[in-house]
């Protein structure tokens, strides 16, 4: 398994979170890895958004995934003796069947995957992307979820903590990140009783199942946030969690955004 304390304790220099042409990302991977190449880096893993069965642009099909692996095997030799090159996976969370702890991305032999959540299943069972930008976030809330923000919070709260407990992955994804667009939608949430209810679950199973935890810093720069939030991060370093500090990058420029500011306030 990999040893996330070994690699965020030996250099600053990495990144375990990065997309691809294969899914959302925007760049090719020989671009991402360039990029980590002049800034350094001693380990760079790729971790395309994983196949679902839902209809999701972000998403890669599973078809692409024998080119995906093809290149970073490529560049894995390209830059041997210089940076290590990982073969990973971001993988959504959906439901008890379709999920990191299905056999179906254990059988891939990925180096590592992540764990995220991305969906919230409506009272109708559909799923609808609690992600992008705040504004569809809003419109998703009042057409699909009735207007009902605590409903949504409370299923993605629930969905992380069903994840963990389900186990399959190596690094916890951005475990907050509804924070930022339940914040647009009701300003003040997050110090409401039942998402800081929803906080304490997703800690508590951190602590019981060790997993390691992601400190994204994708928003840092433009926003002033952090994902898991700044103000639960002693929490988390209590559970004992090994912090890995990702930028969650798109774009080659935006590789490094934000890690060298997290990096010194973990410090």
């Amino acid at each position: 398994m990999i040893d996330f304390e070994a690699i965020t304790s030996l250099s600053e220099y990495y990144n375990l979170h990065t997309h691809t042409q294969f899914c959302d990302g925007h760049a090719p991977m020989s671009e991402m890895a360039a990029a980590a190449a002049a800034l350094h880096y001693t380990t760079l893993g790729f971790t395309p958004h994983g196949p679902v069965h839902i209809e999701s642009p972000c998403n890669m099909s599973r078809d692409y995934i024998p080119a995906y692996f093809a290149e970073c095997d490529r560049l894995r030799q390209l830059y041997a003796g210089r940076m290590e090159i990982l073969r990973g996976m971001e993988i959504d969370y959906l439901d008890p069947r379709h999920g990191p702890s299905s056999q179906y991305y254990a059988d891939l032999g990925l180096d590592y995957s992540i764990g995220s959540v991305h969906f919230v299943a409506n009272r109708k069972g559909e799923q609808w992307d609690c992600d992008g930008s705040p504004e569809r976030f809003g419109r998703y809330v009042r057409e699909h979820f009735c207007g009902d923000l605590r409903y949504v919070v409370e299923k993605y709260f629930a969905a992380v903590c069903d994840m963990l407990t389900r186990g399959g992955f190596h690094l916890l994804g951005h475990f907050d990140k509804i924070g930022r667009n339940a914040d647009a939608v009701e300003p003040g949430v997050e110090d409401c009783e039942y998402y800081l209810r929803g906080v304490e679950d997703v800690l508590a199973c951190i602590h019981d199942t060790g997993v390691a935890v992601e400190l994204n810093t994708k928003y840092l720069k433009d926003t002033g946030r952090l994902f898991p939030n700044v103000r639960w991060l002693p929490m988390v370093m209590e559970t004992g969690a090994t912090l890995v500090v990702n930028s969650d990058a798109h774009y080659p420029d935006k590789l490094d955004n934000g890690r060298p500011e997290a990096l010194k306030l973990i410090e």
